[in-house]
C-alpha cells in the first residue's frame, strides 16, 4: 500500500508529525511498536529549562543540539503552533514560549516549565499562590509521596496539611496492594465514585485551607473527570504528578492517537519497522516485524522510535546503532568514554542518537538520505537532563519535519 508519509515510531514526536500532515491532507502510516515515554508525562513540556525565556537561550547550546542546528527563529515559529494543536483536541495548556513558568514536580519541587496542563499545579512568577494548602492523598496509594511535597513547599513558604481519604469503590482496589495503581485508581474514579471521593475530600479539608493539592489519579479517558472533580470541591485545587505510569499522559497519548486517525492517518499498533528499502539516495519502502515480505511504500518517511529506553537506539560492545533502518548514529567509538565516574555528572552517552543536517534529514553510510527525517529523542545532541528540553525537542522537531515535508 502506498502512503504520502509513513511515521516509524507512535511516541510524542511522531504524533505531532503525523498530526500536522494529517491535516494538510496527506495520508499517512504510523508503524508503532508499543507504549511510548507519555506514560512518565508529569503534565508539563520542557522547550529549554532555563530561566527566563527559552528561546534566548537557544544561543548557549552547543552546535549539535537539534534547537541549534535548527535556529532560534525556527523553534519559536514551531512553538507557537503547539497550543492550536492540542486545543483542537480539547487539551487545555497554560505558559507562553517567551517566559518558562514553574511546575510543582512529584516531590514538590518547583522546575521550569514551558507549557503545562491547566488543571496541574504551577506557579507562574517563581513562587507558590498560596501560603496554605491540604495535600490530599489516597489511602494505600504508595505511589504520591505527600510528606516530600510537603516538606519541600514548606521550604517556598507554603503550610501544608496531609490528609488521607478513601472510598469503598477505592478500598477494594486496596486488597489487591498493585491494584493501587494511578491507572487503575483513575479507572475507577468516574461516575458515582468521583462524586464519592469528592464528598470525602470536602469532609477531610479545614476551612483555613486555601486550596487543596491531590495527585493526578483522574481522567485517564478524557479530561471531563478533572472537570468533574474541581468543580465539586469546595476549595480551589490543582493535581500534581505522581510517579509512572502518568494518567494525564495516557489520556494525552489517546487524544493525540484519536485525532490522529479522525483525520484519516491509519496506525499500526504493536509493529516495528525491521528493515528500510533504500534506492539510491532514498528510501523507498519499509518492512515491518508483523507483515513480513509487505513493502510498505510512501514518499517520505519520519523516524520517531526515541532513545534507549524505548529502544529507538541499541548498543553492543561495539558500539551504538539504529536497529530499524540502520542510519548513521553519532557517538564516541571508545566505549570506555560512554560514561562519566561520577553518576550525578554530564553521561556522554546521553547525547548519542541519530545524525541529522538542519532539516533533520538523516545519512547512511554518510550520505543524505533525502527523503527520511528524524525527530524526537532519537537524534544525537540531546541531554534532556542537562538541558530540561526532552519532551519539546519532541514537540518541535516533529512540527519542523512535517512542515519540512508539506513545504
Amino acid at each position: 500500500m502506498k502512503f504520502d508519509t509513513i511515521i516509524i515510531g507512535g511516541g510524542l514526536s511522531g504524533l505531532t508529525a503525523g498530526i500536522t500532515l494529517a491535516e494538510h491532507g496527506q495520508k499517512c502510516l504510523m508503524v508503532s511498536a508499543g507504549q511510548s515515554a507519555l506514560h512518565f508525562f508529569a503534565g508539563s513540556f520542557e522547550l529549554l529549562g532555563a530561566e527566563g525565556n527559552p528561546i534566548a537561550a537557544i544561543a548557549s547550546l552547543p552546535a549539535a543540539h537539534p534547537y541549534a542546528k535548527i535556529g532560534a527563529d525556527k523553534v519559536a515559529q514551531m512553538a507557537e503552533l503547539v497550543k492550536p494543536m492540542f486545543a483542537a483536541m480539547n487539551v487545555d495548556l497554560v505558559g507562553e514560549t517567551a517566559c518558562n513558568h514553574r511546575r510543582v514536580t512529584p516531590v514538590g519541587l518547583l522546575k521550569p516549565a514551558w507549557l503545562t496542563l491547566s488543571e496541574m499545579a504551577t506557579a507562574a512568577d517563581g513562587s507558590m499562590p498560596w501560603k496554605n494548602v491540604t495535600i490530599v492523598n489516597i489511602k494505600g496509594f504508595l505511589d504520591f509521596n505527600a510528606g516530600f511535597v510537603a516538606a519541600n513547599l514548606a521550604k517556598q513558604g507554603v503550610k501544608a496539611e496531609i490528609v488521607e481519604v478513601t472510598t469503598p469503590q477505592l478500598a477494594a482496589l486496596r486488597r489487591n496492594p498493585s491494584e493501587m495503581r494511578a491507572t487503575n485508581i483513575a479507572k475507577a474514579l468516574v461516575g458515582e465514585a468521583l462524586a464519592a471521593f469528592a464528598a470525602e475530600v470536602n469532609k477531610a479539608v479545614g476551612s483555613a485551607t486555601e486550596a487543596v493539592l491531590l495527585p493526578a489519579v483522574v481522567g485517564i479517558n478524557g479530561d471531563e473527570a478533572c472537570s468533574e472533580l474541581l468543580k465539586a470541591l469546595n476549595k480551589p485545587a490543582k493535581l500534581i504528578a505522581t510517579l509512572p505510569p502518568s494518567v494525564a499522559g495516557i489520556r494525552l497519548q489517546r487524544a493525540m492517537q484519536q485525532r490522529f486517525q479522525r483525520l484519516g492517518g491509519t496506525i499500526l499498533q504493536g509493529d516495528a519497522v525491521v528493515k528500510g528499502n533504500f534506492v539510491g539516495n532514498r528510501l523507498a519502502g519499509v518492512f515491518t516485524d508483523n507483515h513480513g515480505d509487505r513493502e510498505f511504500v510512501a514518499d517520505n518517511f519520519i523516524l520517531a522510535t526515541g532513545n534507549f529506553v524505548t529502544h529507538g537506539l541499541a548498543s553492543t560492545r561495539d558500539g551504538v546503532y539504529e536497529p530499524a533502518l540502520g542510519v548513521d548514529v553519532d557517538c564516541i567509538a571508545d566505549r570506555y568514554q560512554w560514561t562519566a565516574p561520577d553518576i550525578f555528572s554530564h553521561q556522554p552517552f546521553m547525547s548519542f542518537g541519530v545524525a541529522a543536517d538542519a532539516q533533520l534529514r538523516v545519512s547512511k553510510e554518510g550520505k543524505t538520505v533525502e527523503n527520511l527525517y528524524a525527530t524526537g529523542n532519537v537524534l544525537s545532541g540531546i541531554d534532556a537532563v542537562k538541558n530540561g528540553c526532552q519532551t519539546g525537542v519532541s514537540l518541535i522537531t516533529g512540527l519542523c519535519a512535517a512542515h519540512e515535508i508539506i513545504k
